[in-house]
């Protein structure tokens, strides 16, 4: 099998199919936590895809840590680091369950459709951007 590359045809890594399915379940995920437009919108109708994306991304994640922690020492066929750090691990844990949660929060609240893009870091930094431009040293009373 041949793939585009920068208008050549390269052949692929052999053997790398695990690899390339990671990377898509990543790309997936990432998708999934930064929906910004209407045309993208997580709905009741895509939520179990949607979701099912994100179950599946924190199952790989318990099985990587489990293969970490029940590895042998010295080992030669396991590697003796991970794929991400366990810092990464838990940052990704806990941004997928909390994105999970607020999803299920709004269609419980009878929304009908969730931008997750809005939850995320770029939005909230915006505003204090905002916030910094009109006070350089903004205190608690500064948001009254």
């Amino acid at each position: 099998m041949f793939l585009p590359y920068k208008d050549k045809w390269v052949q692929p890594f052999t053997c790398s199919e695990t690899t390339e399915k990671l990377a898509k379940l990543i790309n997936d995920v990432f998708d999934v936590l930064n929906e910004r437009f209407v045309a993208q919108e997580i709905n009741i109708s895509n939520w179990c895809k949607n979701n099912k994306c994100l179950d599946t991304f924190l199952k790989i994640l318990d099985v990587t840590e489990e293969c970490h922690r029940s590895r042998k020492q010295h080992d030669e066929n396991i590697p003796l680091n991970m794929f991400v750090s366990q810092t990464t691990r838990q940052a990704w844990r806990i941004t997928v369950l909390g994105d999970i949660a607020l999803v299920e929060e709004q269609f419980n609240a009878d929304y009908i459709t969730v931008l997750t893009g809005k939850f995320n870091q770029g939005p909230l930094e915006r505003f204090f951007g905002i916030v910094r431009g009109i006070d350089d040293t903004p205190t608690a009373h500064s948001w009254r």
